[in-house]
């Protein structure tokens, strides 16, 4: 049987290597943004067990706190882990290229300070793998 847990707001917020949230199940910094391409970020699972399933709102901010932009994320694949205990994989976030332009600054600041941009990773439900007794 898996656990599944729902977190009615989980607000996690990272600038850097730094968050400002404690028990996290996830940890999310900016990597980059390539010309042309949408924005990637490193989460990795801060966990004890793997995650089956995600469903998580995220957003990559500026240092006084406004979205530069935001989107929805979500793997329902059951069965199949999602992201390992202690393993960190890129997650290339779903922000075209029309809204990208649609706050140049934001861009920029994307492509020209990416450290300077933070992620506010909103989990809404969270599914673990169940142990395996091999």
């Amino acid at each position: 049987m898996k656990h599944l847990i729902y977190f009615v707001l989980v607000t996690l917020f990272f600038v850097g290597n730094c968050c400002f949230a404690s028990d996290n199940p996830i940890d999310a910094v900016f990597k980059e943004l390539e010309p042309g391409k949408m924005p990637v970020i490193t989460v990795t699972n801060q966990g004890d067990a793997d995650i089956d399933d995600i469903t998580t709102g995220i957003s990559l901010i500026d240092q006084d706190g406004n979205t530069l932009f935001s989107t929805g994320y979500q793997d329902s694949l059951t069965g199949n882990v999602w992201l390992a205990a202690g393993e960190s994989k890129d997650l290339t976030l779903y922000i075209t290229q029309s809204a990208q332009e649609r706050n140049p600054a934001g861009k920029q600041q994307l492509l020209d300070q990416p450290d300077t941009v933070g992620v506010v990773f909103n989990i809404q439900s969270i599914t673990y793998m169940e142990p395996s007794d091999n």
